[in-house]
């Protein structure tokens, strides 16, 4: 009989031992699953926020077609590129070895990846496919590679459709810096191996200093994310990014904000909270990304209580949050918005792959 996770993964689950093989490895809660065959269907409510949204399966079949991982899949293609430029310019064997071995077993050719031989024109991606810079970058010393900004990100170079997809645009009510500023919000943009943030004053306060997120990441020693994900929450973190990278089939497609599983952060309080979150990828070219991920609290006498007991002194150089739209909790039209994520076997054999 095969435990839960791997039931709801359709994997083949050996279980010869408690934990299985599957649950030991990707640190899971390894539970036999109990079959309700027989025995009628349990009715279950939905939430209202979810009632009319399409699964992120069902989204790229409407999309694309196909929903089929391969050599000439967009997002495929640039994750293996963009960790051709981090490996370089972190000087990591270890991810060269696992981008060749992702990038051979879907069938993408060194060519496809340096040369930018592939089906993804000049006219679609506006961009030079070939990766010229990193000539340079190869002979160039770590010590001299420059892998983030000394400041935060400057938002009018995040692409507006994104930007708008999450909420972080002109709003008619209030000022949209007053808004999102509420929100537990990171913004990560990767360009060919180098890295930008931009952390909301929420954020900033309760989640991660911005001094913290440029300094974790210059030292290479972790990864930003392990400043407030426990290690147990990392598998939803990737199974995230992944189910954003999978809706990039082609260049350009429309954005799609995900809901993701609920998942538990670190604040810097010490505190452990467990939270909702979304995501959204933009790719505007094989070389660039920015990734958008928001935390969410939804038990109002969770959010009302961190109300009363955080302090709303900020720093000078961020905005100070009205605590009558904290997190943004007052307004659901965005977490109403956000498509389900599906986890499908094509996303765990592309996980199993990369791991």
């Amino acid at each position: 009989m095969a435990c839960r996770e791997c039931h709801l993964a359709k994997v083949k689950c050996q279980n010869e031992t408690i934990p299985c093989v599957r649950c030991k490895r990707l640190k899971l809660q390894c539970v036999r699953h109990i079959s309700r065959q027989g025995k009628g269907r349990k009715r279950q409510r939905r939430p209202p926020a979810v009632q009319n949204s399409k699964t992120v399966d069902h989204l790229m079949t409407d999309l694309t077609g196909k929903s089929k991982l391969g050599p000439d899949h967009y997002g495929l293609n640039f994750m293996i590129r963009s960790w051709v430029w981090f490996a370089f310019s972190r000087r990591s064997f270890f991810l060269l070895s696992k981008l060749s071995t992702l990038a051979n077993a879907y069938g993408i050719s060194m060519d496809q990846i340096f040369c930018g031989e592939n089906s993804f024109s000049k006219e679609e991606t506006g961009e030079k496919r070939e990766m010229h810079s990193l000539k340079g970058m190869i002979l160039l010393p770590r010590s001299k590679h420059k892998v983030t900004g000394e400041a935060q990100m400057d938002l009018s170079t995040v692409p507006s459709e994104l930007l708008k997809a999450v909420g972080m645009h002109h709003s008619n009510s209030r000022s949209c810096t007053q808004l999102y500023e509420n929100r537990w919000i990171l913004l990560r943009c990767t360009d060919k191996g180098n890295s930008s943030y931009y952390a909301t004053a929420a954020f900033q306060r309760d989640i991660a200093s911005w001094n913290s997120i440029k300094s974790t990441f210059e030292a290479n020693e972790k990864e930003v994310k392990d400043l407030w994900l426990p290690p147990e929450e990392n598998l939803k973190y990737a199974q995230a990014l992944l189910q954003q990278i999978s809706l990039h089939h082609s260049p350009k497609v429309p954005l799609v904000p995900t809901r993701g599983t609920k998942t538990k952060i670190k604040l810097l309080s010490s505190k452990v909270e467990e939270v909702e979150c979304a995501v959204c990828l933009a790719i505007p070219s094989l070389d660039k990304c920015f990734f958008f991920i928001e935390y969410f609290l939804q038990n109002n006498s969770e959010v009302k209580k961190l109300k009363a007991e955080t302090s709303l002194d900020l720093l000078a150089s961020v905005v100070k949050p009205d605590p009558t739209d904290f997190f943004g909790s007052e307004d659901q039209s965005f977490w109403d918005s956000l498509v389900e994520a599906e986890w499908t076997p094509e996303l765990e054999d592309l996980f199993n792959k990369i791991n």
